[in-house]
């Protein structure tokens, strides 16, 4: 996976896009956060939505020396399997894995839980760059193309991707 280039937006609810190339495919991926903590879930569910739509995956970071983390990832989880999109592709990253002495979430009952959902799980570290971009490469492979090549034999049609909402402006 090459890292094309980045975008940072501006103004409320605005997040950076990255652009990536993962062989030969251009994808352009926007990253959201809604929080670091607890007091960040009860803020933030109610725009939950607001952050998922649309979406073709999310990835749910817990700290794996912070059990209530762990539990948090649980809330977020069930969120979005009741208000996100029906096939959004679920990954489970459980981030500061470089911190293996202080851990309070074992790793084989992050991955029995991911598993459960069937969701991608690693663990992570963004302050090492440990699995980042395999994490991102994962996601990839799993998420469904948005052009589907038609059948041999030339009979077939087209699958695309419905665009989330029509952009409204304003004035």
């Amino acid at each position: 996976m090459t890292l094309l280039g980045e975008e940072k937006l501006s103004g409320f609810g605005s997040s950076p896009r990255k652009f990536f190339r993962l062989k030969g495919n251009d994808t352009t991926w926007q990253l959201r956060s809604t929080g670091r903590n607890n007091n960040h879930w009860k803020m933030f569910r109610a725009l939950a939505p607001m952050y998922y739509r649309g979406s073709a995956a999310a990835i749910i970071v817990y700290d794996i020396t912070k059990e209530e983390t762990f539990s948090t990832l649980k809330n977020w989880v069930k969120e979005l399997r009741q208000h996100g999109p029906p096939n959004i592709v679920v990954a489970i990253a459980g981030n500061k894995c470089d911190l293996i002495d202080v851990r309070e979430v074992l790793e084989r009952d992050a991955k029995d839980y991911a598993d459960s959902i069937h969701a991608i799980f690693v663990e992570t570290s963004a302050k090492n760059a440990i699995n980042i971009n395999e994490l991102f490469i994962e996601i990839s492979r799993r998420i469904p193309s948005t052009d589907a090549s038609p059948p041999s034999g030339g009979k077939g049609f087209k699958l695309r991707r419905q665009p989330s909402e029509p952009k409204r402006s304003c004035c």
